[in-house]
Order: structure tokens, then sequence, then C-alpha cells
């Protein structure tokens, strides 16, 4: 390969030999253009030096003088030549994980420096930042969202009993109106009762073995092991608790529902940690090889039709109270045209304390006689019921 500078000094020249025959694959061949032999020399420039990076401004530094923020390149620098782009600066990492009022100012004031965005309304919230801790990283103040309320709803729960108003927070209109006029239904038609049937989360991980009756041993010491197990897992939150273990053998391998109870939260994060340590001590005490936690059986944000049973979130069921549903009593009057014997169904709501008579309503008599006569003893009786 010869390789020389061309008139214009432009760049190299080089030559690249191909085997008689064979197509260069190269995309700079001449195979294709009529124009050039295998010896014609070609142009190739030489790369030029990235751009010099500016300088970005350093993110503020926590109590004790210091941060760990790093840069690093967001793009690659482009093969053709083009400049390297200006690094993309990580949110800055303050001591303590920066939840302190100091720090929430330092790290807003680097968002807005940033971004150019005026963040005044999100640095004026009443949580302080030591109370956002566990429910937030990186902090920067709280914002605020349109605050509507929908009711009366009567409900006839187990906790919950009596006649609410409930808060709902949303930009979307009409949302909250769309509620409250189903919540007012709801109400007037007598109230909703309520019970709660089931209100559970969980994990499935999944245990390999060497062999199948690996795995049968490994199901059958699950019931004994349980109180260790759920010892273990309940040692990671003062809010979870393991109910049961649902073994569920597949060949070699065993996945296993942790089904728990998680209070008020949905408490995935909360479960994850708990299931994983649960699932360490299974894996000292059994001859389970190896494990995930998460298999994908507990179906979490994906559909599923082993959930149809429940498991994941509550299961409560909700119907009118008794005392108002209608009382319905079968009347058979003779039908004054024909003479024939029909069913009318007359249906009669409770009474109240307020209404003494309430009018009936009830199926008219078929005969087109009887719907037309003055004299008609169907006029007695008010409007139709659909069938």
């Amino acid at each position: 390969m010869s390789e020389k500078k061309d008139r214009s000094g432009r760049g190299e020249l080089k030559t690249f030999p191909s085997a008689a025959g064979r197509p260069d694959p190269r995309p700079d061949s001449p195979v294709g253009n009529p124009h050039r032999t295998e010896s014609t020399p070609v142009a190739r420039p030489a790369r030029p030096k990235p751009a010099a990076v500016a300088g970005s401004d350093r993110p503020e530094t926590g109590p004790a003088g210091r941060s760990d923020a790093l840069a690093t390149p967001a793009v690659r620098p482009l093969p053709g030549g083009a400049a390297k782009p200006e690094p993309a600066e990580l949110v800055p990492r303050l001591v303590d994980q920066g939840y302190g009022a100091r720090d929430v100012a330092s790290r807003r004031r680097w968002v807005e420096r940033r971004t150019g965005a005026r963040l005044e309304h999100v640095g004026r919230c009443s949580v302080p930042g030591e109370a956002m801790r566990g429910n937030i990283e990186n902090p920067i103040g709280a914002a605020q969202v349109p605050l509507g309320v929908a009711g009366p709803l009567a409900v006839d729960g187990e906790h919950a009993r009596g006649v609410f108003y409930v808060p709902l927070a949303t930009t979307e209109g009409v949302l909250v109106r769309s509620y409250e006029r189903g919540m007012t239904a709801l109400t007037r038609a007598g109230g909703a009762v309520t019970r709660l049937y089931g209100d559970e989360n969980r994990v499935a991980p999944i245990f390999l073995f060497d062999g199948v009756a690996e795995a049968r041993g490994f199901c059958l010491q699950l019931d004994e092991l349980l109180p260790e197990v759920r010892a273990a897992a309940e040692s990671t939150t003062r809010h979870g608790r393991l109910l049961r273990l649902e073994a569920r053998p597949l060949g070699r391998a065993v996945m296993v529902n942790f089904c728990y109870s998680t209070g008020d939260a949905h408490g995935m994060n909360m479960i994850a940690k708990a299931t994983d340590k649960a699932c360490r001590l299974l894996l000292e005490r059994t001859a389970a090889r190896r494990y995930t936690v998460f298999s994908g059986m507990d179906s979490e944000k994906r559909a599923s039709g082993a959930l149809f049973a429940g498991g994941k979130g509550k299961k409560v069921p909700a119907c009118r109270p008794a005392w108002c549903a209608p009382t319905c009593t079968p009347r058979r009057p003779r039908c004054a045209s024909s003479g024939s014997t029909r069913c009318w169904v007359t249906c009669r709501p409770a009474p109240s304390a307020t209404t003494a008579t309430t009018p009936t309503a009830s199926r008219r008599c078929s005969s087109p006689a009887a719907r037309t006569s003055p004299t008609s003893p169907t006029r007695r009786w008010a409007s139709p019921i659909s069938r």
C-alpha cells in the first residue's frame, strides 16, 4: 500500500488493492465506478479535533462544602467530525442526600440555571424537606395541583360509615363534576353497603433446583419454614405482614407467591425488599441453587388472568341497602274486556317516615279494549313498567 500527500494538501492519499475477481467491500471501492481503477488513490481527510467543551456551572455544594456530582458526556463524538456536545451533569448529590432546607433550595437553584425555568411557587411549599425523606429523592420543593371536592357519598362499610366528601386533585375539566353526579345519585338511592373481602399484594420469586425431586422437597418444606420466613420478611418493614406462601412447581423450578398485607399503601417496593431477605433465608435452608425475585407471575404493571380470582389489591363488593330495595307483589286481576286472567306485578317502594302513601306502578292489561275503554279498571294503575 502506498501513501503520499495530494497536491492540495487536504489529506492523505491511500491505495487499497483488491483481489482480482472479488469486489472490494469498502465504500470507496472502484467497483461500480468506471472512472477509477484499482490503483487510483483515495483521499482520506484527517479527522478534525473535537471542539473545546464550554465550561458549565458547578453544582451547588452541601453543608460540608463538597458535591459528588459527576459530568458525563451525553453523546459520543460523531465519526464525521462533528463537534463534541456539551457534557450533561448529573443532579447534585449532596451530603446526607440533601433533604435540609438549604440543600433543597440549592438544588432548586441549580435546576433553574440548567433549564431556565422559574420555580418560585415550587419553593413556596409547606412541606419541609426532612419530611420528604423516604418518599422522594433529589427534592426541590412541591407542586401545587388544583384540588376539588365531590359528594355527598353515603357509605355503610366495616370501617367507613356515614356521609363523606371526597377530595380530588386533577387538572382535567368536568372530572370532579362527573364523580359528584354518581355520588349524589348513589346517596339519594340510599347509599352503598360495602364489605372488604381481600386486601393484599404479592411478589412471586422463582427458585431453581438440580432436579424435580429437590423442587418437590422444597415445596414440602415451605409450610415448616413459614414462621422463620415470616419473621425474616417482616423484619424489614413496619407495615407489611406476610400472610401465606403459595408454591407452584414448574419442573426443576418453583415459583412462590409471597402474599402480603400492605396496610394503606400499594407497597411494591416494601414487599420486594422483604421478599428478597426471605429468599436469602430459603436459599440457606433448602436445596435451592439460586432465585430471581421477580418471575413475572406477580403480574406487576401487566395484565394477567391469574389475578382474576384476586390476590393483588382490594376486593370490595357494593350494593344498595336492603331497606331501600323495592318490594314486588304479584296480583292476578281479571281483564274487563276478554275475561281472561293475566299476571300483574305491583312494585311498592318501602314506606318512609315522610310519605304515608306512595303511588304504585304495574304492567297494564294487554287488551286494546281495556286500554281504551273509559270504564276500564286499568285506569287506576299508573304508568306501565317496561319488560
